[in-house]
This record gives C-alpha cells, structure tokens and sequence, in this order.
C-alpha cells in the first residue's frame, strides 16, 4: 500500500539567527571579510518548519541527501585512499546538548581539539541540531569516539576534502554586435571575430529551424516581451572579469542589501565597481601578487567570465550578447574562493543560480557529498531555482575521464533542480555531455556542427559558443590583444562548450520567464520548460500532427558530411549508433514517449529550450496546485540477487519486485530509494517500470573503474535515484524495479530495501474525461494501453489542473552563512 502526504514546494524554516546568539553560538567565519553587504534579512512571510522528536530516530528528520551521507562517511571503509589522506576533519550531531557535552568530554580525554568556528545546522533538516568539529586523529581515535557517539545516539562522521570541477523589451533592429546575425541563410555573415576566415555568428540566440538543421534556444523570440529586467541571476562559479565591458553594467549599482532602507551598493574607490562585489574577482596582470589564480595554467578567472556572459551579457556593440541581457548579475567566485559557501541571504537574494561545475570522481561510480556539503547544497536549493551542468562524463577522451557515466551519479542529483545537458547546432548530443533520467533539458553549444572528437587539429578553429573571455592587460605582452589572462587573444571567446556553456543558456531563459511572471518557482518552470522544449530530430512522418519518427536529416558531422546522425528512438535499451568516443555507448539514450505523451530522452530531458515559446506561456501561466507525495512500502527485505546477463530489449532486465500504489497523482518526479551491494558499480543497468509501461533508466552500465559500492564488501549502502521521464503519468498501479548484471563475471551484486517517493499534483481532474472516453469502463481502471490513443489528453488536463490551485508558495528564508569545510577547485567543463 502506499500512503499519501501533502508537500510544498520548499521546506519551510523561520529566523532563528537572534536566538542563536542569544545562546552565544559563534557566527561562522568562513567568508572571511569584515563585513558582507550580501548578508541581509529579506523581509517576505516567514515559514516554520517541523522539528525532529528527541525521543524518536532524529535521524529520520535528516533531509535524505544529509542522511545518507552521513551514513556513507561515518563508515572509514568507504574512504578511498586519497579520500584518507584528504580528511579535513570530524563533526559529531544531534538534537541534545548534554549528549554532545558528553562526547566532548570523551574528545578531549583523547587529546582532541575542537574547531573554534562554529558549524551552521542549514540545510540538515533539523533546526534543533547541534554541531561541532574536531580536528582529525588516528583511526584508533575514530572507532573509539564512533563507538561512544553510538552509545550518545549522535551521528559522527569524516569531513574531506572534495575537488569540485568546473564543467524590458529589446529591439533587435538596435543590436550592433557583429557576430549578431538574425538570418543565418540570406548570405550576409556574422563577424569573423578570431580572424581564422570563419564567420562566428551568435546563433545560440536564434529560433530553431529544424528544416535546415539548425536549433538554438529562441531567445530572439522573447526579447519583444522581455529582457531579464529585474532577475537577480546568480553565478556560482571561478572568480570574475569584473571589468569587462559585456559584464560591468550587470552589476547591480543600487540595492539594499540588510532592508535598513540605505543603498549598500556603495564604490568607496570610485573605480566604477560596488565594493561588495570587489572580492570576485578583476582582472590583474600576469604574475600579480593581487591575482594568485591568473595565470596561462589555470585560467580560473574565463571560466566564470565566460559562463557569465552566455547568461546576462550586455548589449552594447561589442561581440558576445546573452540570453538575459538586461538581468542582474550576481557573481560569486566559490570555486576560487574555497572553502567558502555563499550565505542564505545570497540564495534568498538571487532568483535563479547557475552551477557549471560539479564534484570530480570516476565516471560510472557514485559520487557523495559529505554531510556538509550536502546541507549546503539542500540551503540553496530552498531558496531559489538552481540550475546544474549535466557533467562532460559521457566519454573518456579528450575530457580527461574514464568512462560512460550518467547524471544520477552525481552528488547534486535532486528533482529541484534543472539539470542541463549540451547538443551541437544540428540537435545531435555532444560526444561529451553526460546523460540520465534527471536530465530535464538540452540546449545547443556547438555552431560548427563538428564533432568533439574532429574539432581539434586542423579543425581547432571551428566555431562553438560565442561569449565574453577576460580582457586582456594592455600593458602585458607587447599589445591589447595578447593573451596574458583568457582562453584567448582579446575580449572575446568563440570556442567556448561544455555543459557549462549549455546550463547559462537555460538559466538566462529561466531569468526571461521569472520577468514575465514573477511567481514562478522550480516546479512551476519545470512544468513550462516540459512543455514548451524542442524535440530536436523529431519529425512527424505522416502528417498526423503527431511527432512519431526520427528525422533522417538531423545531425551528422560536419567532418565527414556523408557520416550519419546519432539522434534515435529508445525502442530497445541496445543503442543503435554512438553518440560518443573510443568507448561504445551504455545503454540507448534515445527519444522515447511516456505514457501521458511526454516525449523524453537520457541524452535531451524534454529538449532544447525555447525562450520565446517558454516566455509565452509562463505570461499566462497560473501555479499549479501544491506538491504532493506518495510513499511506498520497502520491498526486498531479503536481499535480492542481480542476475548476469547481456542487454538487449526494453525486456531484457530481471524484475526485481514491484508496488501497488492506490493512489493517484499527476506525476512530476519519482525517486528510488534503495541499498546496494555492488561489487562493480559500473556493471549493473537499473530500471523502473510505471503503470503505463514506461521504463526509466536510473543506473547504467558503462565505464573502465571495477569500483564497489559501498567499500565494506558485503554490505550495504543506501543511494537515491531520481527520474523526471514519468511526467504526467498517473501514479495509480504497479510499479517494479527491474536489474540486470550486464558482465558475466562470476561476481555477487544484490538489492534490498527498495522504496518509491512519487511527486507531482492531484490527479482528480483526469476523473472529468475519462467517462466520456468509454462510460464502460470504472474510473482509472484501464489498461496500460488504453490512453494511448490520445497523446493531447495531458495538454487538456494541464489548464483544469493550474486552475484548481489558488496556492502561492513563497520562498523561504533563514539568515545563516553556511561554513564549508571541503575545499574546491575548477572545473574544465570547456574540455581544453
């Protein structure tokens, strides 16, 4: 049976910086200024959120990332050898103080000596939990005080070091911008901007025209409503080309930061920047003590620079124009500024936040937050709308890593966020964009339409994203275009990709929306950009209205013209052609439709967006009803052991077991919970099946590591997998989880403790047209065919359902700065 719970959109907190004080709790140090203009107190509807029960599991409060984690790092065998020697340090938690006394007691018996700074509880679920670090001993020391927190009923785990990389309206008659081009077919080209004899349009910006093989995200079709005015756009990201020209004028120049009433926008220096963005970064000459990170190795500096500007870029005569030109600009260089986490108040602030970096591992293993990290990361996503690059891990190339992976291995997996995953301009997926069920859209980075593998060597000039690069020092190097700074000579980068080039696309399409209708939140976009996203490369072969065939014309190589594309339909889990490089793809990452009509692929999401059609819609968008949840009962209570065999058809893998679920939701996510025992994680395809028959891929095999999950052999360890491929199903029926072991190697894989957590609104509307769709049949009893026939009944569905909810949800606020203790690096998500 499964039981049903009412949910908001976000968990729901109050203020609570006062009372800690009150208690003398130290405020965290990790931004280390003496003041923060960032740090303010919003003044919009506080909400209370629910605390955990001392006499109950505490734990089971945890938000489930925190909880997992801390299972996962409170065990020393999961530690890789590199993960040992990287321990930055020990936190023990929990809800009562006289237990964490206790332990303390026990700490310092040991000769342990306690962190000074205090650890922020934002983001674990809990408002009653306590912290407290420990700089690390022996291991002696661990299993001893592991041991006595058991005893304390507190949670005790490892901190490590984790190496994140990075991977109004406008009148375009006024668009000086020579790589601006609105025709890319009348004969007049773009700008040549690098001088190599290759035009450099801006074609990022223009509708798609899938007739002539080409798909850009539309933004040209928004700006006659709007421009981005007024959206706060964060960027977390490397430190910053503050100065460059398409970015300086998107700073905000006036703002009340604490809502004191006085503008803390304030340029003390006069040097045309506000102060309280100076420490993100300028541009310094080769070499200055002022800029450790700005050098020709490096680089840090053109990533955030170059992410920035795809997203908010000015319009002003020079070459790069972003999606949201008119938006605010938040930057903030976490990547360089490690261990540094921004602050509640920069995510209350900021409206949407790009993440165009991701944590470093091997691909097709599991990547884990440590607890702080993952509380940090669950603060922001509370708090506004975060959108994340998928990852280049799709291949082991020239990206530098080992293998097939997919985006639920990530340690940013949540249905919250917009995941984004990259293509080239004729729709095909680049090589090197990682793919998954949590992909939620695609957008295009690759104007040259050569292929990854074919755009080096003699095709190194070959265009892709054209964007801001840091300015060069005029002083260095004999001239103003020499590079001392950037990826390259001048203001201007026309080779910039990645999926850090495709998450700014989306972000700044996300800013245009929120200008439109302010009252957007996550799922409210979620629900616009599913419906509104391109099918890059389908067609509708017999003019029924209905996509329902691949269009022989899309993608291809513009290296080898006669190469075909690599764009299919998922009508088995065997692929059919490689997407990728010097490896065989997983699995089929191909277009599949869903048993509510939703068109949706491992490699795209829902597609690539369209600004002006997403723009369109959320104007006259009215909120969809609250979240709501259905949980299931946990199956498998013995272990279930994964058969060996080779992967073939849609019904090649083995039922593990299966649900029946009462209840009916419209629904948005699902997400599996359950323990694995995996000799070699990157072995084992993972799937769930919906009652309409919809499978979805959550694990895939892929890869070169031969990596177990968890390191104690023999044992368990508990992961989360998260899908979006259901959506607008509904949820009522049988749902099963099917395995297989895809190398025959003799070794012991095994399941258990599976449990489904189902997402999305009420369905009751469906019930107001099924009679008239056969009067014989009883309400929802149908068969898993029965609604096929009428691939627009969802389209129908979605204008009763938005008008039933007179609910606004509001975004929550708590005045904390988060303290991180694992330190970050950058991440090469531009693959050079």
């Amino acid at each position: 049976m499964s039981k049903v719970t009412t949910q908001r959109d976000c968990n729901q907190w109050e203020t609570d910086g006062a009372m800690r004080e009150q208690h003398g709790e130290e405020k965290p140090q990790a931004i280390k200024r003496t003041s923060d203009p960032r740090k303010f107190t919003m003044n919009t509807k506080q909400l209370k959120t629910s605390t955990a029960s001392k006499a109950g599991n505490w734990r089971d409060e945890l938000h489930k990332s925190v909880r997992q984690s801390i299972e996962f790092f409170s065990d020393q065998n999961n530690l890789t050898k590199e993960e040992q020697s990287n321990i930055q340090g020990w936190v023990v938690a929990g809800p009562d103080e006289k237990s964490l006394l206790q332990f303390n007691r026990y700490a310092k018996k040991l000769g342990l000596k306690a962190e000074k700074t205090a650890l922020s509880n934002e983001g674990y679920g809990i408002d009653e939990l306590q912290l407290k670090g420990y700089q690390a001993g022996s291991k002696q020391d661990y299993t001893k005080l592991s041991k006595i927190a058991k005893k304390l009923d507190l949670a005790f785990w490892h901190e490590v070091e984790q190496i994140h990389v990075s991977y109004g309206a406008i009148n375009q008659n006024e668009i000086t911008e020579g790589a601006f081009d609105p025709d890319l077919r009348d004969g007049d080209q773009a700008d040549d901007i690098n001088g190599d004899g290759i035009a450099d349009p801006l074609f990022q910006l223009l509708a798609s025209d899938p007739a002539n093989g080409s798909y850009g995200v539309n933004a040209v079709g928004a700006w006659d409503q709007v421009s981005g005015e007024d959206v706060r756009v964060g960027v977390l990201d490397s430190f910053f080309d503050l100065n460059h020209s398409d970015l300086q004028a998107a700073l905000p120049t006036s703002v009340d930061w604490d809502g004191d009433g006085v503008d803390d926008a304030v340029d003390a220096n006069n040097n045309g920047i506000a102060d309280v963005f100076e420490p993100e970064g300028f541009t310094y000459a080769l070499g200055s003590n002022l800029w450790p990170v700005n050098d020709r190795r490096n680089r840090g500096q053109s990533h955030g620079t170059s992410v920035s500007g795809i997203a908010v870029g000015r319009i002003n005569g020079e070459s790069g124009v972003g999606i949201a030109p008119e938006s605010e600009w938040l930057p903030f260089g976490f990547i360089d500024r490690q261990p540094d986490w921004p602050s509640a108040d920069y995510y209350n602030y900021a409206n949407v936040v790009n993440n165009s970096w991701g944590l470093s591992g091997i691909n097709g293993t599991f990547r884990t937050n440590t607890p702080q990290q993952a509380a940090n990361w669950q603060m922001a996503t509370e708090r506004s709308i975060q959108v994340v690059a998928a990852g280049n891990d799709r291949d082991p190339g020239l990206t530098f890593t080992r293998g097939w992976d997919n985006s639920n291995n990530s340690a940013k997996a949540r249905r919250e966020n917009i995941v984004v995953a990259a293509t080239m301009r004729n729709g095909e997926v680049e090589q090197y964009s990682t793919p998954g069920a949590s992909i939620f859209a695609s957008a295009p980075v690759n104007g040259s339409n050569f292929r990854f593998d074919d755009s080096s060597g003699a095709n190194a000039n070959q265009q892709r994203t054209v964007t801001a690069d840091v300015t060069d020092d005029p002083a260095i190097d004999g001239g103003p275009n020499n590079d001392n700074a950037g990826y390259v000579n001048g203001p201007t980068h026309t080779r910039f990709n990645g999926t850090s080039a495709a998450a700014p696309m989306v972000t700044g399409t996300i800013a245009l929306m929120l200008e439109a209708n302010p009252s957007l939140d996550w799922r409210n976009v979620q629900h616009i950009l599913a419906q509104t996203s391109t099918k890059n490369g389908l067609i509708d072969s017999n003019g029924d209205g209905q996509l329902d065939a691949i269009d022989p014309n899309a993608g291809g190589n513009a290296a080898n013209p006669a190469a075909a594309g690599t764009i299919e339909m998922r009508d088995t889990f065997t692929p059919g052609v490689n997407t990728t490089f010097d490896i065989n793809d997983g699995h089929n990452t191909g277009w599949f439709q869903n048993g509510a009509g939703h068109w949706v692929s491992d490699s795209f999401g829902f597609g690539i967006v369209n600004a002006g059609a997403a723009v369109e819609l959320a104007s006259r968008w009215r909120n969809v009803a609250p979240e709501r949840k259905v949980s299931t009962n946990s199956i498998l209570a013995s272990p279930f052991t994964i058969q060996e065999g080779n992967l073939g058809g849609l019904d090649s893998l083995d039922e593990a077991g299966s649900w029946e679920v009462d209840d009916h939701l419209s629904v948005e996510w699902v997400e599996l919970n359950v323990k694995l025992d995996l000799p070699e994680q990157d072995e084992i395809m993972l799937a769930v099946q919906s009652p309409s028959g919809t499978r979805s891929v959550l694990m895939a095999p892929g890869g070169s590591d031969a990596r177990p999950f968890p390191n104690r052999r023999n044992s368990f360890g508990e992961r989360t997998f998260i899908t979006n491929q259901f959506w607008g199903e509904d949820s009522r029926g049988e749902w099963s989880i099917e395995v297989l072991d895809t190398n025959a190697d003799g070794d012991t894989a095994r399941l258990s403790e599976a449990s489904l957590d189902i997402f999305g609104t009420k369905a009751n509307s469906i019930t107001n047209f099924i009679p008239y769709l056969d009067p014989e049949k009883k309400l929802f009893e149908l068969p898993k065919d029965y609604l096929k026939p009428i691939p627009n009944l969802q389209d129908l569905l979605n204008p009763i359902s938005q008008m039933q909810s007179t609910d606004e949800l509001t975004m929550p606020i708590k005045g904390e700065v988060t303290n991180n203790l694992s330190p970050t690096m950058i991440e090469q998500a531009t693959l050079f």
